[in-house]
């Protein structure tokens, strides 16, 4: 091995620490690395390949993929990464200074100095997982063990039984993509009635309400400082 890269994962603020290995031999003078198996000249290698490398081995749809991008990132650790609580692409951005880097480039483009400079890199690639919305979006359709789907509950909508009615409640902390994702599942609900064998569903009509942070449920809350 010549040298190396870290590459951190990000699935919560707590990331996964792989390594990208640069290796030269006499046959390979310029340096390649091994990707799940497969080498990729170092002239040669494209940042696309990287992140299909974390596709692979994060398990991210093909439907997801276009959603991961990485980012080159200098003097960061794993412990920078937990004490600044670096969980979203503007942490990346603004607290890490991360630089994203474009799928089509050479990865040579971005690491030219570091590969020249092999014993003076501090440079290192940092990516986020995006968020399954597939799964997400087939539970609310479909259901789940402990959750009545909305084919469910479009079947028994007179039913007065609360365990048909379910409100679905999305969680997650500040800059994860809930309001994101709530701008985009109406259509992606409504994708799935045009797709559903009922035609029932073909005059569906979604309605998505958002509350922000201040608003007030009831007086309750007020009373309670919610």
């Amino acid at each position: 091995m010549d040298m190396s890269f870290k590459l951190y994962i990000l699935l919560s603020n707590d990331p996964e620490v792989h390594v990208v290995n640069i290796y030269k031999d006499n046959k390979d003078k310029n340096g390649y690395v091994k990707l799940n198996e497969t080498k990729y000249f170092l002239d040669l290698l494209e940042v696309v390949h990287l992140r299909d490398y974390v596709c692979s081995i994060k398990e991210v749809s093909d439907s997801d993929k276009s959603n991961l991008k990485l980012w080159k990132v200098i003097s960061v650790k794993s412990k920078n990464i937990k004490k600044q609580n670096i969980f979203t692409e503007e942490n990346i951005i603004y607290e890490l200074k991360g630089n994203e880097m474009d799928l089509e480039e050479l990865f040579s483009n971005y690491f030219q100095d570091e590969l020249d400079n092999k014993n003076k890199s501090e440079s290192s690639i940092i990516t986020i997982i995006p968020p399954v919305v597939n799964d997400t979006i087939k539970t609310l359709w479909n259901g789940n063990t402990g959750q009545s789907e909305i084919v469910r509950r479009f079947q028994f909508h007179m039913e007065n039984d609360k365990s048909y009615h379910p409100i679905p409640v999305i969680v997650g902390g500040p800059g994860v993509g809930k309001s994101r994702f709530l701008d985009e599942v109406e259509e992606l609900i409504l994708k799935k009635a045009e797709e559903y064998h009922n035609n029932a569903f073909t005059n569906m009509i979604a309605i998505n309400t958002t509350y922000g942070n201040s608003t007030v449920a009831d007086d309750i809350d007020e009373k309670i400082q919610a």
